[in-house]
C-alpha cells in the first residue's frame, strides 16, 4: 500500500493525491472543492493563471467556516505566472493570490514556467513570437520566491516545467531549495529519468495530466490515454478497480504526487480511492512498457515558441538557426516542410516540450544539409 503523505525536503508533509483545478469552470469549481473535501481531499492545486482562485477561495472559506476542515489540514498550491517574474513582483502576486483564496499563507508556491513574458504583455502571447519574451532570469524570480518564505506568505516553494539543467543551475544559486517540480507525468510519459534526478536532489515530482486527456484521444497526433488501453481495463477488472484507479495507483508507486482534475463528484471520489490495493509485478511491467515519451501539454502556442527559442539558443548551427527562424515566422506548422533538400524538421504536437524535459536527443528532428544556401532563398 502506498502512503497518503510524502515528506518534503523542509520537513513539511504533502498529501500524495490532490485535486487539479485547471479549466475547472466558474460555477463548477466551488462545488468540486466542497465535494473533494467531503471525499477526503486535503491537497488542492491552483494557479493565478487559471482564473478561478476567487471561487476556490470561497469554497475553502465555506468549508473551514462550517467546520468541515481546519486550515492546517489543507495543503494549497498556487503558481506565479510568466508576466510577473521580476523579483519585486513575486510577493505582490502571491498576496493577490492569497486574497483570492482567502488565506493568510500558501502551503506551496511554484514558478509556473521557467521563462518570462513581458510584464505588460498578453498572458498567452501565442501570436507575438520572440517579442513576447522578457529577459528576466528565473534566478531573479527565485529570489522573489525566497522572499515569500521569508515574509511568511509561503511555507514551501518550488518549480514547474523545469528540466534537469535548469534545476541544477537553480540549486547552485538558491538559498532555499525547491521542494517540488511539477511536470506532466502519465504512463505515456512516466518521467522516470527526471523523477530519479529530482529524487537524488530531494525534490518531489508532482504529476499533472496523470490520466492523459480522454477527450482528445480521437485527435490525430495525440497519444491514446492508457485508461482506454484494453490491457489496463483487464488489470482493473482483476483488482476490482477502474482503469483510472489503476493508473493513479501506478503513478503514486513511482514516488510522486498526482493532481487529477475533475468537477464531477463520482470521479472525484473514484480518483482518491486508490490506496487500498497493490498492483502485481506484471501489471507494473506492462504500465512501464506504455512509456513512449508522448506528452499532452505544450502542443501549441508558447510551448513551440519556448522550444524553438531554446533550440536556437543552445542546439543549432547558424544555418539551422536561420531555417528555424524562417519557419517560425510562417507560424510553425506541425510538420515544417522539406525545403529544396536542405532540411526537414518533423515536429508533431505530441513531441513539443521534449527540450523542456531534457530529451532533445529524442526529438524527431532530421537535418539534411545538401545545400544550406538554398533555404535562405526560398519564398
Amino acid at each position: 500500500m502506498s502512503s497518503k503523505i510524502i515528506t518534503l525536503n523542509n520537513g513539511r508533509n504533502m498529501p500524495v493525491l490532490g485535486l487539479g483545478t485547471y479549466k475547472s469552470s466558474p460555477g463548477q469549481v466551488h462545488r468540486a472543492i466542497i465535494d473533494a473535501i467531503d471525499a477526503g481531499y486535503r491537497h488542492f492545486d491552483c494557479a493565478w493563471f487559471y482564473g478561478n482562485e476567487a471561487e476556490i477561495g470561497g469554497a475553502l472559506k465555506e468549508a473551514i467556516g462550517t467546520g468541515k476542515v481546519k486550515r492546517e489540514e489543507l495543503f494549497i498550491t498556487s503558481k506565479l505566472w510568466n508576466n510577473f517574474h521580476k523579483k519585486d513582483k513575486v510577493v505582490p502576486m502571491l498576496k493577490e493570490t492569497l486574497s483570492y483564496l482567502k488565506l493568510e499563507y500558501i502551503d506551496l508556491y511554484l514558478i509556473h514556467w521557467p521563462f518570462a513574458f513581458k510584464e505588460n504583455g498578453a498572458l498567452w502571447p501565442i501570436s507575438e513570437g520572440a517579442e513576447a519574451y522578457s529577459d528576466i532570469d528565473y534566478l531573479e524570480t527565485w529570489e522573489g520566491m525566497e522572499e515569500c518564505v521569508n515574509q511568511g506568505y509561503a511555507k514551501s516553494i518550488g518549480i514547474s516545467n523545469f528540466n534537469s539543467e535548469q534545476i541544477e543551475r537553480l540549486l547552485k544559486n538558491c538559498k532555499i531549495k525547491p521542494v517540488v517540480n511539477q511536470v506532466e507525468v502519465n504512463p505515456n510519459c512516466n518521467q522516470k529519468k527526471l523523477i530519479q534526478f529530482c529524487k537524488d536532489r530531494e525534490i518531489i515530482i508532482t504529476g499533472y495530466c496523470p490520466l492523459g486527456r480522454v477527450g482528445e484521444a480521437v485527435i490525430r497526433g495525440f497519444p491514446p490515454p492508457t485508461v482506454l488501453d484494453p490491457k489496463v481495463v483487464e488489470i482493473a477488472k482483476k483488482h476490482n478497480k477502474t482503469p483510472v484507479q489503476v493508473v493513479l495507483n501506478y503513478l503514486i508507486s513511482l514516488g510522486i504526487t498526482v493532481i487529477p482534475k475533475s468537477v464531477t463528484k463520482s470521479r472525484i471520489v473514484e480518483n482518491i480511492n486508490v490506496f487500498d490495493f497493490k498492483l502485481d509485478v506484471e501489471d507494473i511491467t506492462y504500465l512501464d512498457s506504455c512509456n513512449n515519451n508522448s506528452r499532452k501539454r505544450m502542443g501549441h502556442g508558447f510551448g513551440e515558441l519556448y522550444k524553438l527559442r531554446n533550440i536556437i539558443q543552445y542546439r543549432l548551427s547558424p544555418f539551422e538557426q536561420r531555417a528555424f527562424a524562417k519557419a517560425f515566422s510562417h507560424g510553425l506548422p506541425n510538420v515544417i516542410r522539406r525545403t529544396k533538400d536542405s532540411v526537414l524538421y518533423v515536429v508533431p504536437p505530441f513531441v513539443i516540450g521534449y527540450l523542456v524535459y531534457d530529451q532533445v536527443e529524442k526529438l524527431h528532428l532530421k537535418y539534411m544539409r545538401k545545400n544550406p544556401a538554398d533555404y535562405a532563398d526560398e519564398k
